[in-house]
């Protein structure tokens, strides 16, 4: 009888497998442990070994005003004073659009950064003269340096508008903060 009983268990052998690993994994659950992470030490001021201590700043009040200030933004001298000044003239053979509007910048080198001062004119006449004052700054309450090395560039739109671009002449060699003899010529791109 025994050898019967074998014969006709191994049918059931393979359907009862699985419920065999599922009841075994089951029981070793209870097993697992969950460890808590490491806690630091502030008694001490250290943390994890080889990770310097880093004081814990109080969150920012996300409402409160933001200071956007890049440093000192007290004005550096007069602000009607002139600080660059001088001619764009036009090449030959180089249409600009109708309606027109000019920007004279200066700003850091490389190009591509915010300019530092700038000044839009509404369809000039070429040649015309440009000046540049410490009062027009690119953004409100922005510092001009007192002293500084900037290049020089114009930007031509259809309307005075950042995205109405069509054309951008490159920048001049860096030129001293109170350079009045600069001349930009608008070439064709």
């Amino acid at each position: 009888m025994r050898g019967s009983i074998w014969v006709g268990a191994r049918g059931y052998w393979p359907a009862l497998l699985p419920l065999l690993l599922v009841v075994a994994l089951t029981g070793c659950g209870d097993d697992v442990q969950f460890a808590e992470p490491p806690q630091r030490d502030v008694a001490s001021g250290h943390g994890a070994p080889g990770i310097p201590h880093a004081p814990r700043q109080p969150a920012a009040d996300p409402f409160a005003a933001a200071d956007v200030s890049a440093g000192n933004t007290q004005e550096a001298g007069d602000p009607g004073e002139v600080v660059y000044a001088g001619t764009v003239t036009l090449a030959d053979g180089v249409s600009l659009p109708s309606p027109l509007w000019i920007w004279v910048s200066a700003g850091h080198a490389p190009t591509g950064r915010p300019p530092v001062l700038t000044k839009l004119y509404e369809n000039p006449a070429f040649p015309f003269t440009f000046e540049l004052r410490r009062r027009d700054t690119a953004f409100p309450g922005a510092a001009v340096p007192d002293d500084a090395d900037l290049v020089l560039y114009v930007s031509v739109g259809k309307n005075r508008f950042v995205e109405g671009i069509v054309l951008k002449v490159p920048p001049t060699e860096a030129k001293s903060m109170g350079a009045k003899d600069i001349n930009i010529q608008v070439k064709k791109p």
